[in-house]
């Protein structure tokens, strides 16, 4: 919702812009249009960071922490799940390749970690690789996503 404010701000400065405001109208417009875009950059960014850090939170959980892991894991891709989709809705920069990235990643990453909810001690350390993996090939997607959203924004 707060979003839609913003683009639709964004809309109305860029109109105020085209049309015709007087040079310091039009310099006061592109300030508040360049603030607006770079407050919406920053966000992304903290969010970003935030997300991308949840594996360094877990890394070192064992196997007897397997339930914690995959519970702190779940919930980070929850987050990161919701950020994409509202990247998506809010740009339409965002390309239908770009989305099914993120999404087949997020699938290899579910299936990794239903892996990991199911590993013995024996296989806990591979399976955790692999969870890792997963987990790094998702913030790739991501971080793709964003950029494409954050293009022209």
């Amino acid at each position: 919702m707060i979003n839609n404010k913003i683009k639709i701000l964004l809309l109305a400065l860029s109109g105020a812009l085209l049309f015709g405001c007087t040079e310091k109208s039009q310099e006061k417009a592109q300030d508040a249009y360049e603030n607006t875009k770079d407050a919406i950059s920053d966000t992304a960014e903290k969010t970003g960071d935030a997300i991308a850090n949840a594996w360094d939170n877990v890394a070192d959980y064992t196997v007897e922490k397997k339930e914690q892991f995959v519970d702190a894991m779940q919930n980070s891709y929850d987050e990161l799940e919701a950020k994409a989709d509202e990247l998506e809705n809010e740009s339409d920069n965002v390309s239908d390749e770009t989305v099914a990235e993120f999404k087949d990643a997020g699938e290899a990453f579910e299936d990794q970690l239903k892996k990991a909810g199911d590993a013995s001690a024996d296989a806990w350390d591979a399976t955790k690789d692999g969870v890792e993996k997963a987990w790094d090939s998702l913030v790739e997607a991501y971080d793709e996503l964003k950029a494409e959203a954050e293009e022209a924004s």
